[in-house]
């Protein structure tokens, strides 16, 4: 057979494997073919047509044709030779055709999903915060009467500031609960932190007062100093 013959016959059944797929997709009984299909064959049809027009096709898909359908779609070899990997920006173009067909639709397609394959998708898109893992400081009764014992000894001017300190890091608190994403990992040691600088401008304050006080005991001319 001439390479003319050859590139016919295959020009042929490429038009006719291009034929039988379009009329897979605009058959009125779609979505009772769907289920019967390979999912080999579902793929074919999404890359023939488009992922994007193919949202009755995905909708009326069993959980199992779903999972191998996303198998072959997802996990791509980047590199000849190198091992699949998952491409998360495809799973993120599922997301939006099938949000695009409604919220219900799109709810109940990812649920039937196998769930390992949608905390893989979902890992790039989505941040999970326990608000149980982390609570802002809030001082106790004990740990307030111990500070107000150290700063007994400070100047009038010296506990206002320290006062007000901890006022602020009460309203920071207070306005990291109304937030609860942002005591996650977002602004979690950095609330310690808070915490943390509050007690250290008290302990700042009561050492420079020791001193101060201890310098106003001395006699300078006791020790020859000019």
């Amino acid at each position: 057979m001439s390479t003319t013959t050859n590139r016919k016959t295959a020009s042929r059944d490429g038009d006719s494997v291009d034929h039988r797929l379009a009329r897979l997709l605009d058959t009125p009984l779609l979505t009772r073919v769907v289920p019967h299909l390979p999912p080999e064959t579902l793929h074919q049809l999404i890359q023939h047509r488009g992922l994007d027009a193919c949202v009755e096709l995905v909708t009326s898909a069993t959980p199992a044709q779903l999972t191998s359908l996303l198998d072959l779609d997802l996990w791509r070899h980047a590199q000849p030779g190198r091992d699949e990997q998952f491409d998360v920006d495809r799973f993120g173009e599922w997301l939006e055709v099938l949000v695009d067909s409604g919220d219900s639709v799109a709810a109940r397609t990812v649920a039937a999903l196998d769930k390992q394959l949608v905390i893989l998708g979902l890992s790039r898109y989505l941040r999970v915060f326990d608000p149980g893992t982390f609570e802002p400081h809030e001082s106790s009764d004990d740990e307030s009467l111990d500070r107000n014992e150290k700063m007994k000894n400070l100047p009038d001017e010296e506990q206002e500031r320290v006062r007000g300190l901890v006022d602020r890091e009460q309203q920071i608190n207070k306005l990291a609960a109304q937030n609860p994403s942002f005591t996650g990992d977002l602004l979690r040691t950095e609330l310690v932190k808070t915490h943390k600088l509050v007690e250290s401008f008290l302990d700042v304050a009561l050492t420079v007062n020791r001193y101060e006080n201890y310098l106003q005991s001395v006699d300078v001319r006791a020790l020859g100093v000019a």
